[in-house]
């Protein structure tokens, strides 16, 4: 069901597993386990325990955005809510991120031939000639009828008189 956010009234992105945890997308598989951990023994304290949103949430509420936030998939889903952006401040590691990405894309040696439903078609590829390319033929050869020409005679119409 897609969410909708209407103006005044609180964001329906704000309440994600990212906020229940109280996280951040950017933050470690490690970190999220701790925090599940810590905000668990604030409810066995009795304190009340708040999402990002202002609402108070449960031991399985907790439990299950830790869950969610651990399995790829939904962690995927719930990263396309947040938009995490990269941190801006250590370009040493967006260096490594990027060196790390060039060297696993590799590009085919050979480019895939192309196959041609019909043979004409290579003249799309083609440049057109230059009119000096062709000969032009001679009158005679074309065997247009010329004046007084038995073709041309029989072309004429003749009007009686």
């Amino acid at each position: 069901m897609p969410m909708k956010w209407q103006r005044g009234k609180k964001s329906p992105y704000l309440c994600n597993h990212f906020g229940v945890l109280r996280v951040g997308p950017n933050t470690r598989r490690t970190e999220i386990t701790a925090t599940e951990t810590k905000l668990k023994q604030e409810l066995d304290a009795g304190n009340k325990v708040c999402c990002a949103c202002g609402h108070i949430v449960d031991e399985h509420q907790i439990g299950k955005a830790k869950t969610q936030l651990l399995e790829p998939r939904s962690l995927a889903e719930e990263l396309l809510l947040v938009h995490p952006q990269p941190p801006k401040d250590d370009k040493k590691i967006i260096r490594t991120l990027v060196e790390n990405l060039c060297s696993q894309a590799v590009l085919p040696l050979r480019s895939r031939s192309l196959s041609l439903c019909d043979p004409k078609d290579v003249f799309w590829f083609l440049t057109a000639p230059e009119p000096e390319a062709v000969p032009w033929p001679a009158w005679k050869e074309l065997g247009l009828p010329h004046a007084g020409s038995p073709k041309d005679l029989a072309l004429d119409v003749v009007f009686d008189q």
